[in-house]
C-alpha cells in the first residue's frame, strides 16, 4: 500500500502549485488507494482461485484415471476367471 501512497504524493506535488491543491490531491488519492488496493486484491484472489480450481481438477482427474485403471484391471481379472470357469465347466460337460 505504501507505493500507492508515495505515488499519490508524487503526483500531487508534480501537478499542484498551491499547498491546498496538494492537500486536495492527497485527499482524493487517499480515497482512491483503497479502491486500487481492492482491485489488486480481487485480481490476486481470482488468480489464486483459478490456480486452486485447476489444481483440484487435476487432482480429481488423476483420481478418476486411477479409478478407471483399477476398474479396468479388475474387469480383466474377472473376465479371465470367468473364461477359466467356462473352460473347466465345458470339460466337465464333455466327460458326462
Amino acid at each position: 500500500m505504501r507505493p500507492l501512497l508515495l505515488e499519490g504524493l508524487c503526483d500531487a506535488y508534480s501537478h499542484a502549485t498551491d499547498p491546498l491543491e496538494v492537500y486536495g490531491a492527497m485527499c482524493k488519492h487517499m480515497i482512491q488507494v483503497p479502491t486500487k488496493r481492492a482491485v489488486l486484491l480481487e485480481e490476486e484472489l481470482a488468480k489464486v482461485k483459478g490456480e486452486l480450481a485447476e489444481s483440484q481438477w487435476n487432482t480429481e482427474k488423476k483420481k478418476l484415471v486411477e479409478d478407471y485403471l483399477g476398474l479396468r484391471k479388475r474387469h480383466e481379472e474377472v473376465t479371465s476367471q470367468r473364461d477359466k470357469l467356462k473352460d473347466e465347466s465345458s470339460g466337465f460337460n464333455s466327460r458326462g
